[in-house]
């Protein structure tokens, strides 16, 4: 590709960029968008062309940045769940608990409701668990 093409081809690249509405925004505290900017590095890097215009070491900083934010992100999640009262109180009584829920599920409710998915009843159960657990404590 000589000079003039090469700066045609450019002009028409940045043009584009330039009226692209559609610019998408990466949230790198969500490991979806961490993974498209990794896809999309790869993508430079192994494109001949391209990654000859920019330098591997604004890739991997960029890439440990954001690797960094999502890893900060996770340790901030971890830190903002509440204890589980069911965690506060001993095994043998948490399963009686359980065990008592669930037979008010299938007694109770279960019969009644339609449809009830797999996901749902469990769902129900460990409610009603943590519930009990809770009152327990109090």
């Amino acid at each position: 590709m000589n000079n003039n093409n090469l700066f045609k081809f450019l002009s028409n690249l940045m043009e584009e960029i330039t009226n692209n509405q559609k610019v998408q925004q990466l949230d790198f505290t969500k490991k979806e968008d961490v993974e498209k900017l990794d896809n999309t590095i790869k993508f430079l890097k192994e494109n001949k062309f391209l990654s000859s215009f920019f330098n591997n070491d604004i890739f991997e900083e960029l890439q440990d940045k954001a690797h960094k934010i999502y890893e900060d992100s996770l340790k901030n999640q971890k830190k903002e769940q509440p204890q589980r009262p069911s965690d506060e109180i001993p095994e043998k009584i948490k399963n009686n608990i359980h065990k008592l829920a669930k037979e008010y599920v299938d007694t109770t409710i279960n019969p009644y409701i339609d449809n009830l998915s797999e996901t749902q009843y469990n769902e129900i159960i460990d409610s009603l668990s943590e519930f009990a657990c809770w009152m327990y404590k109090k």
